[in-house]
């Protein structure tokens, strides 16, 4: 999404309304597409009180690791297996790119 879209503005827009309408002064980024068109969103919003609940996700699962002492030292790298996309081969070297069937 290019941020000087406009059909991209005029999506969000219209989506907002009925938030802007009802006097919202906070918009909680609920799905994690949202990110993505943070810009366009703050900007028809006409303020930065963007939530972004992927990030807040992440930091309390930090802070549980922390805790719980389930932490890595932040020495060695961790391993996130994902199943292959469809017309990918059980081989794909690069996991994310198969899932984002960028192969």
């Amino acid at each position: 999404v290019k941020p000087d879209c406009e059909i991209s503005h005029l999506a969000v827009r219209e989506y907002l309304a009925p938030i802007l309408a009802a006097g919202a002064d906070t918009v909680i980024l609920g799905c994690t597409h949202y990110p993505l068109i943070r810009g366009i969103i703050a900007e028809e919003f006409g303020r930065d009180s963007l939530v972004n609940t992927g990030l807040e996700a992440a930091k309390e699962l930090k802070r549980l690791l922390t805790e719980n002492g389930a932490q890595g030292a932040g020495k060695e790298k961790g391993i996130l297996p994902f199943p292959p996309g469809p017309g990918t081969n059980e081989s794909s070297e690069d996991p994310l790119r198969s899932l984002l069937y960028l192969q």
